[in-house]
């Protein structure tokens, strides 16, 4: 079972669960039990899944978030609206829409129409790879955030290099370049690596502390 004690005391609520997209049957029982117990604010999970855990959280505080891959031309946003309208009726309480950077001024221009009527009650995150990021790009990102009123932000680092990487860097500019009219929460995806949970928090606290109750840090 994942504890906030095992880094420390500052990320009590902010552990968030992960859960694999082969998990299924007792494997996910068993993340529920665990998000229960840990009182997790979150959980994401791949649509498949949400049959499965609903029932589990329905009456508990634990929200489930419904993960997607949007892939342009492969995918377009009719077909991203239904699959995510299916997941709402299917228990989800919001939608993790993970995107590349170059596809991200296209989904802001085909998504807002709908969103309101989308997004009704429900919470909206847009993921990307923080590793496609320059500094350059901040101000676009966070405008293009605040056009839609995204419900928070969430950072992965897919080609990562372990202590070779410069994702505690990337983090750094991110938060020097941080856009305050954006009121989104800041999330991350960062595996099992807790010290790197240990230095984001961190460097939050001391550059952009307003951030801190709403950041989340999504473990596997």
């Amino acid at each position: 079972m994942i504890t906030s004690d095992l880094i420390f005391d500052d990320f009590t609520n902010l552990l968030c669960a992960w859960v694999s997209a082969d998990a299924a049957g007792a494997d996910l029982a068993k993340v529920a039990e665990h998000a229960i117990a840990d009182k997790m604010p979150l959980i994401s999970v791949a649509p498949g899944a949400l049959g499965t855990i609903w029932p589990w959280l329905e009456k508990e505080p634990v929200k489930i978030m419904a993960r997607f891959y949007y892939t342009p031309p492969e995918m377009d946003i009719s077909e991203l609206a239904r699959t995510i309208n299916a997941a709402f009726k299917n228990g989800a309480d919001g939608a993790q829409i993970f995107l590349s950077v170059k596809d991200l001024d296209g989904f802001v221009g085909d998504i807002k129409s709908i969103r309101d009527d989308l997004f009704f009650n429900r919470y909206l995150s847009v993921g990307i790879d923080i590793g496609e990021i320059a500094a350059c790009d901040w101000e676009r990102i966070f405008m293009s955030l605040r056009e839609i009123r995204a419900s928070s932000v969430i950072f992965a680092l897919t080609r990562d290099a372990g202590d070779k990487s410069d994702f505690v860097g990337r983090i750094y500019g991110m938060l020097d370049a941080f856009d305050k009219k954006f009121t989104g929460d800041v999330h991350f995806v960062l595996g099992k690596n807790f010290e790197r949970s240990n230095q984001t928090l961190r460097l939050i606290h001391k550059m952009q502390p307003g951030l801190a109750n709403g950041a989340r840090f999504f473990i596997g």
